[in-house]
C-alpha cells in the first residue's frame, strides 16, 4: 500500500507540474497586449485564440484544484477513500484518475442521476 501511495503521489506531482506549465503558456496568450492587427480577420482570430486560452485556463485551474486537493488528502492520510462513503478507491482507478473523489461505482451512479 505504501508503494502504491508513493507511485500515486509522484503521478499527482507530475500532473501538477504539467498543469502549471500549461497555465504559464496559456497566460501568455491571454495577456497578449500587442496592438490589434490592422486587418479585421486577424483581430477576430486573435480574439478567438484569447477566448480559447481563457476557457483552457479555466479547465486547467479546475484540474489543478483537484490535484492540490488529492495531494492534501495524501498528506493527511485520507487519500484513496471515497468522499461519499469512505470506501476504498481501487489502485487502478486512482492510477487512471489520481484525483478521484469517489469509487468508480459511485461516480457511475452520480452520472446516471
Amino acid at each position: 500500500a505504501d508503494a502504491e501511495l508513493r507511485i500515486l503521489g509522484e503521478r499527482l506531482r507530475e500532473l501538477q507540474a504539467d498543469v502549471l506549465e500549461r497555465q504559464r503558456a496559456t497566460q501568455s496568450i491571454v495577456r497578449d497586449d500587442a496592438p490589434a492587427p490592422a486587418e479585421a480577420i486577424a483581430a477576430v482570430e486573435q480574439t478567438r485564440e484569447q477566448n480559447d486560452a481563457i476557457r483552457e485556463a479555466d479547465r486547467e485551474d479546475h484540474l489543478l484544484a483537484e490535484i492540490d486537493r488529492a495531494l492534501a488528502k495524501l498528506d493527511n492520510g485520507r487519500y484513496g477513500t471515497s468522499e461519499l462513503s469512505g470506501a476504498p478507491i481501487g489502485f487502478d482507478r486512482l492510477r487512471a484518475v489520481p484525483w478521484a473523489r469517489l469509487t468508480a461505482e459511485e461516480e457511475e451512479a452520480a452520472a446516471r442521476r
